[in-house]
């Protein structure tokens, strides 16, 4: 925000004088300005945590990578997430995973999402991720499929992340 001349001129007050009140409390009157939302990625039951773009977005999809920071129930100090395999590397989703996992219907069943696909350039396979918030940190699942567009898919690679 833009200092105002009023702003200025309040520094040359001294902290009890009336214009140095005057100016605190039009500083209170003003509007709150949201600079983040925290969400409850990791589903522990507290939202702590927030997105952070990592890198402009591929052309490919637009879309922006980065990760989740915050803090967690498993580790109350500020924190990148990791998967609950490697804890301690963050994982990189773009920002339509990662609002999947926050916002999927049943708590109870892993999301599926589209990690690249056929028609992605230079992609000959479709890329899906399973992801789930568990008790031990996020779970992924990566799976790779052959076949595109109307032929039928067969897995050809599973990787736990």
């Amino acid at each position: 925000m833009a200092e105002t001349k009023t702003d200025i001129d309040a520094e040359d007050h001294p902290v009890d004088s009336p214009e140095t009140q005057a100016f605190i409390s039009r500083v209170r009157a003003r509007p709150e300005a949201k600079i983040m939302s925290l969400v409850d990625n990791d589903h522990d039951g507290n939202a702590t945590e927030f997105f952070l773009p990592t890198g402009p977005a591929p052309m490919a999809s637009g879309l922006p990578y980065g990760i989740i920071v915050g803090v967690s129930t498993t580790n109350p100090h500020l924190h990148a997430f990791g998967t609950a395999r490697h804890p301690d590397t963050p994982l990189v989703l773009n920002g339509i995973q990662w609002f999947e996992l926050l916002h999927r219907g049943d708590l109870n069943e892993p999301v599926r999402v589209q990690d690249r696909q056929c028609s992605d350039p230079g992609a000959t396979t479709d890329t899906e991720l399973e992801l789930e918030a568990t008790p031990k940190g996020i779970s992924v699942i990566s799976r790779e499929y052959a076949g595109c567009g109307k032929e039928a898919r067969r897995l050809v690679h599973e990787e736990y992340k």
